[in-house]
């Protein structure tokens, strides 16, 4: 008798805490639930006041703690608007078949909507990878710091308009990096890899003819023509410097944008493996930038010197007029003075 009533404690005991434990289950996941609906509810007036970039990667994290249909459609209409179409694309897609599945046509419909207008502007790119690259030991390409699959090689893949950065790499070679930026027009931009170059080995340029000797001409009229040579290298090394900083300021901006993308992804410094690859590509893409902007300065300024260095004749008489330069040093440092 004093058993049986022992053991009829125990077993009280023990449901009493299961369904304690239950309860504080419970509660846990519906305070989750009120956290990623309140994410959410967020991000729609961040959206209301045109500000995707903050509302996005709070719908993405409500999403990866608690996944729903409702939220993957708010997660593709903030990155519609946002302007990155392809990845919209993907994400109205997963809701569109969510909505038909679950029989939510009052979601359905508007996805559909969206995707019909997306169509027909969603850029594509295509790579195609030679054989004498494919077949290199370890040979890999990625596009933004994404491995492209060789299953993907030429095919026309949906990319969000923007600049984008495809690296062609393999041990033992030098890495292949180009550029290509997509617009909204739904046009299909090629890249083709045709192979890559040995580590250290420089291609080699045939030695041009040396021409025969010009006759000579007078002083000021090989000064006029040596300064119209310079001022056009100069207009070229500052164009060439002009488009390497607006590239490395593209590259800056991507970047930035796959840095703030992540965010979704990591929590802090610790970062699903997504998160951890979109941000070595951003640490990629920074470095790019950097050395594009600075090489792009350095071009412009230089093209800017001989611009303005380029010698000028107004007569014969002057450019024959020698010239006389004197160097010294003063109380206040050196100088230089003359005649030209």
């Amino acid at each position: 008798m004093i058993r049986d009533i022992v053991r009829a404690g125990f077993r009280g005991q023990v449901l009493g805490a299961a369904v304690l434990l239950g309860m504080a289950w419970s509660a846990d996941a519906h305070a989750k639930n009120s956290s990623a609906d309140a994410d959410v509810r967020e991000a729609k007036l961040l959206m209301e006041q045109n500000r995707y970039s903050d509302a996005c990667p709070k719908i993405a994290e409500s999403h990866r703690r608690e996944p729903t249909g409702e939220k993957i459609f708010e997660l593709g209409r903030c990155h519609y608007e946002q302007g990155r179409i392809a990845t919209a694309y993907y994400e109205l897609r997963e809701a569109l078949d969510i909505a038909k599945r679950d029989g939510r046509y009052d979601r359905a419909k508007p996805a559909q909507a969206m995707l019909d207008e997306i169509e027909p502007k969603l850029p594509k790119l295509s790579v195609t990878v030679a054989i004498e690259a494919s077949s290199l030991p370890g040979f890999e390409i990625k596009r933004d710091g994404m491995v492209i699959r060789p299953q993907e090689w030429g095919k026309n893949i949906p990319a969000d308009p923007g600049v984008h950065t495809i690296l062609a790499s393999a041990p033992g070679y030098e890495p292949m990096l180009k550029t290509v930026e997509l617009r909204a027009d739904g046009s299909v931009e090629e890249i083709s890899v045709d192979g890559l170059d040995p580590e250290g080995v420089k291609p080699k340029v045939a030695a041009a003819a040396r021409p025969a000797p010009a006759p000579m001409r007078p002083e000021a009229d090989r000064a006029g023509t040596s300064g119209a040579i310079q001022r056009t290298a100069g207009l070229i090394f500052g164009g060439v410097g002009v488009g390497a900083i607006g590239a490395g300021a593209l590259l800056g901006l991507r970047a930035s944008s796959l840095q703030a993308d992540s965010d979704a992804h990591c929590k802090g410094s610790l970062c699903s493996p997504e998160g951890r690859e979109m941000r070595n590509s951003a640490e990629q893409l920074g470095t790019g930038s950097t050395l594009m902007l600075i090489g792009g300065g350095v071009a412009a300024a230089g093209g800017l010197m001989l611009f303005l260095t380029a010698p000028t004749s107004t007569s014969q008489e002057r450019a024959a007029k020698p010239g006389v330069t004197r160097v010294g040093v003063g109380p206040t440092g050196g100088f230089i003075s003359g005649e030209w």
